[in-house]
């Protein structure tokens, strides 16, 4: 534990002179990784936007500092409440009663937000008493300014335009913002609440998927290895562990500029069960232990790898002046419905995105984890579209798992595509694969699409290069004699196919 300890205080001491560096976007104490698995050698990690060979002498990354190693990483982190990327599958979902991991969307009057995030807990107002909903400063801000009592919307505003200006439509507001906070002193801090309405609906402690919080953990540097969960807007349910402590990134805020965010935790995904812990939308979601204990609020995600950054959640209840909330506080918000007490949904109805269907998933994980992949798991292909999820298009709700029946349909392409991710050396991520009829119709899909047959996958590469360059790679496979089948080149994925004769596709304007 002492070594811990000595460790962070020689970062300390180097960290103002490494972070003035060029194209150093961070630096943290963590285990070192080598061939991209990591040891369990305590170091002090150095982030570059960019590894440069053969640089000049006099800015060459120390290999060691104060007889500590030193290891030079790739990542650059943006807050996590940017516009949602079309190839995500975020949570539309109209949610009927108040709880953690529902989308939330500002309104300021004259203008709303364009970067919807999720609303983390419901939290008690020390001072008043009231309910409150946890998230970020930068999710409840509208061009880097807090407008105080602004409405908050779930899922999101619809509105009209008329000689009035911007008018909501959908009366969906759940409450108002509060109270925020956004400082880079000693006790970094992105924060902010929501005062929630009470008896518009009903509130519960529960975050969707993972149940009700038990309470809260406060972190220390000793926490490296922490197994933690979090619900967010975009990327839902997922799984990773503390892989940082002592973090001071270099993070750019709109309207503010760029600040050095220091005692944060960086989280790594757990590649066992989901291939990123967060993206962008996810900016408010709260991190909890194997308890169901708080331990952060989540404010910034790297979108290529899908690692994250948190706030020690002691320090948010410190600042913000709030706690959790009793039973009894529960039961008073809710009595005002109706003027009896309302019993919050329970878990099992809570919307889900996808909604696995009992025993067929479980069955689905077998199945996948047979076939011996290297990159890709199950739930990555469990997958039923962006359209399936968002009530404003035709396909809503029209799509549906795999039968059981095609499941090996889709080995050869899932094979193909695991060779490709080794190839390409980056995430990929699938956005489609098995298509009902009735779903491939409302999407405008071709007809006897290679999908209603489970034979074909969708995607996208997060390496910064186009879908021509990942379909060129793809093309090689294929002469290797890897499979037979098409290859669809679209303005921002790629469609592979195991229909048993070689054919190619392009349409960049879909």
């Amino acid at each position: 534990m002492k070594k811990v300890q000595r460790i962070i205080e020689l970062k300390k001491l180097v960290e103002k002179e490494i972070l003035s560096r060029e194209g150093v976007t961070g630096i943290d104490v963590g285990y070192k990784y080598r061939n991209g698995e990591k040891t369990n050698k305590l170091c002090i990690r150095i982030f570059v936007k960019k590894k440069i060979e053969n640089m000049k002498s006099g800015d060459v990354l120390p290999k060691e500092i104060g007889g500590v190693k030193t290891d030079i990483i790739e990542e650059e982190f943006t807050v996590a409440s940017r516009n949602f990327d079309p190839n995500t599958r975020p949570d539309y979902f109209n949610y009927d009663t108040i709880m953690g991991g529902m989308r939330v969307q500002i309104f300021s009057g004259d203008e709303r937000s364009f970067n919807p995030g999720t609303a983390g807990m419901v939290v008690k107002d020390k001072m008043t008493n009231q309910p409150l909903m946890l998230t970020n400063w930068h999710v409840i801000a509208v061009g880097g300014v807090i407008y105080n009592n602004s409405n908050v919307h779930q899922p999101e505003m619809k509105y009209r335009i008329d000689e009035f200006g911007l008018t909501d439509t959908t009366g969906n507001v759940i409450g108002n913002v509060e109270r925020s906070k956004l400082d880079s002193g000693n006790v970094f801090m992105d924060a902010g609440c929501i005062r929630l309405i009470p008896g518009k609906r009903p509130i519960s402690n529960q975050i969707a998927k993972i149940g009700e919080v038990s309470g809260i953990r406060e972190l220390t540097e000793f926490d490296n290895d922490l197994s933690v969960s979090k619900k967010g807007a975009t990327t839902s349910l997922t799984h990773g562990f503390i892989d940082g402590v002592s973090s001071t990134i270099k993070i750019n805020y709109a309207g503010v500029g760029s600040m050095n965010v220091a005692g944060a935790y960086r989280i790594n995904t757990d590649e066992n069960i989901n291939g990123m812990f967060a993206d962008t939308g996810d900016s408010g979601s709260v991190v909890v232990d194997d308890e169901n204990r708080v331990v952060g609020l989540l404010f910034a995600a790297n979108s290529r790898n899908g690692t994250a950054l948190i706030i020690p959640i002691k320090n948010v209840f410190d600042t913000l002046d709030i706690t959790l909330p009793t039973q009894t506080d529960l039961n008073h918000w809710n009595s005002s419905i109706g003027g009896t007490i309302v019993t919050p949904t329970n878990e099992s109805t809570i919307p889900t995105e996808p909604e696995f269907e009992e025993g067929s998933f479980a069955d689905f994980q077998q199945f996948i984890k047979g076939l011996g992949l290297k990159h890709f798991k199950a739930q990555e292909l469990w997958v039923r579209g962006s359209q399936n999820s968002n009530p404003d298009s035709n396909a809503f709700s029209l799509n549906a798992f795999p039968p059981k029946s095609l499941w090996n349909n889709i080995i050869t392409p899932i094979r193909v595509l695991d060779q490709l991710r080794s190839r390409l050396d980056a995430p990929i991520i699938i956005v489609g694969a098995y298509r009902t009829n009735a779903y491939n119709g409302a999407i405008g899909g071709a007809n006897e699409s290679q999908h209603t047959q489970f034979k074909a996958i969708d995607f996208w590469v997060r390496d910064g290069l186009a879908p021509t360059d990942w379909g060129m790679v793809l093309s090689q496979i294929r002469s290797e004699g890897l499979f037979r089948g098409g290859i669809g080149i679209y303005s921002d994925h790629v469609h592979l196919d195991n229909r048993g004769e070689n054919i190619d596709f392009i349409n960049l304007n879909v």
